[in-house]
């Protein structure tokens, strides 16, 4: 477990984080609202080489940054109600060996979704305390 609560902790373990990714991963975000899922994709991001400015997708559900090597795909499932919507936001098009895919409220639908490699999970402890924990599958 390892503790997120300052944007400098944050910036450290999505950077010690990046260096594990590989083309193909798939990346299960589960937490609450509030937990520094977006915060940390934005930090990833970064470390990858994402030069533009990453939002949650909230409205779009699916952000792609194509890099030199692969594909970053963000996207996100809190609007979405049915497992039917994933294909129709073109899910299957962007999940790919070529991508690396962050899908933040992944326990949502884990049925209808690709395979998780990794799962990050962020807690909120108190007001002002946040932790991750990296499990890979």
């Amino acid at each position: 477990m390892l503790d997120i609560s300052t944007l400098a902790q944050t910036d450290a373990a999505a950077r010690d984080f990046a260096r594990t990714l590989n083309a193909g991963d798939v990346v299960y975000l589960i937490g609450q609202m509030g937990t520094g899922k977006t915060t940390f994709t934005q930090s990833l991001a970064r470390e990858l080489g994402v030069s533009d400015y990453v939002n949650s997708p909230t409205f779009t559900l699916i952000n792609e940054y194509p890099l030199d090597s692969f594909t970053l795909v963000h996207m996100d499932l809190y609007r979405i109600r049915v497992a039917g919507e994933l294909i129709e936001m073109g899910l299957e098009s962007v999940v790919n060996d070529h991508s690396i895919a962050l899908i933040e409220w992944a326990d949502l639908f884990p049925e209808a979704l690709p395979t998780a490699t990794i799962t990050l999970t962020f807690d909120l402890k108190g007001h002002d305390e946040r932790t991750l924990t990296i499990t890979r599958h």
